[in-house]
């Protein structure tokens, strides 16, 4: 962790500035991630995303639409604040949701 120091005064900050990993976990236990928990279909598709497995895939083991995936997806990704499918799977695993 750095420690804040601001240019425009002599203000500085010996408490210590969190890095990106240190954010997410410190929001995860505070509750920010993960308060909406993925629901049982969800948890289905990001298992599946996580084996590597494509939309089309996806949907035909679960015999959805590819639509329905992506829909699936993009709910996944809002709740764990994800900015991609493998975001996803990793921040689902990082909170114990998906084992691999």
């Amino acid at each position: 962790m750095a420690t804040a120091r601001f240019a425009r005064s002599n203000i500085e900050l010996n408490e210590p500035v969190p890095f990106r990993a240190d954010v997410l976990r410190l929001k995860r236990e505070a509750g920010h991630i993960g308060v909406n928990r993925l629901s049982a279909r969800e948890s289905e598709v990001l298992a599946l995303v996580a084996e590597g497995s494509s939309n089309k895939v996806v949907a035909a083991r679960l015999k959805i639409s590819e639509r329905t995936v992506k829909n699936h997806l993009t709910n996944i990704m809002a709740k764990l604040q994800a900015t991609d499918r493998t975001h996803a799977v990793v921040t689902a695993v990082r909170l114990g949701w998906l084992v691999l």
